[in-house]
């Protein structure tokens, strides 16, 4: 797993639903998230030294690109934006030859805002991406790079995760329904996005297809 700051949610879920059939190995930067069974190091990826001493070390036969920033981040920084889902794995195609596998990690938003095909009210596979945000445009280059450099090589559009608690005790991640059925406990103010269709993904269904 290749993260900027650790395996975070989905990154956990794909760490403890893949441990028991492979070697795992894990990257944080300044989170630590410890889980038995995955052996986690410390990588700034944004250092090319630190990256390649990893990978050498390693040697993965597999790679899964979880690095990333979230919507909203991604609105006020787009230049973190383009760094971690488009200008690292471009990068890391120039200097990492040896053959595998690589997972990369993308998003539905990159379908963005464009009017529906006129015979149907939802977005298909062959459909082009039309993204109009910063977190949709990266993502669509990182695509680009990755399914351009390497034959071996799959993109997962992910709707918006939910599911358990993950990760291990020395840090838990959790998903979106988390934080809401907090707040409601705590009898706080919970807000919702007007402006949006969200379709959502159980995150045990994501391990399933990447175990496939």
């Amino acid at each position: 797993f290749l993260g900027s700051s650790g395996l975070f949610y989905l990154g956990s879920a794909l760490a403890l639903g893949l441990r028991d059939k492979f070697e795992v190995y894990g990257t944080y930067n300044n989170h630590i998230i410890r889980i038995d069974g995955v052996s986690s190091s410390k990588v700034d990826i944004l250092s090319s030294a630190e990256l390649q001493d990893f990978l050498n070390l390693v040697n993965p036969d597999c790679i899964l690109y979880c690095a990333g920033i979230g919507f909203d981040e991604a609105a006020e920084n787009p230049q973190a934006a383009e760094l971690l889902h488009f200008k690292v794995p471009s990068f890391f195609f120039k200097f990492y030859k040896k053959p595998h596998l690589f997972l990369y990690f993308s998003t539905e938003a990159v379908f963005g805002q464009e009017v529906y095909p006129a015979d149907r009210k939802c977005f298909i596979e062959k459909d082009a991406p039309g993204p109009k945000q910063s977190f949709g445009i990266t993502k669509v280059s990182g695509e680009g790079v990755v399914m351009g450099s390497n034959p071996s090589s799959f993109v997962f559009r992910l709707a918006t995760l939910y599911g358990e608690n993950m990760g291990g005790s020395f840090k838990v991640r959790s998903s979106w329904v988390n934080h809401i059925q907090n707040k409601i406990e705590k009898k706080q103010k919970v807000t919702a996005f007007t402006d949006q269709f969200r379709n959502f993904v159980y995150v045990g269904d994501v391990v399933r297809a990447v175990k496939k």
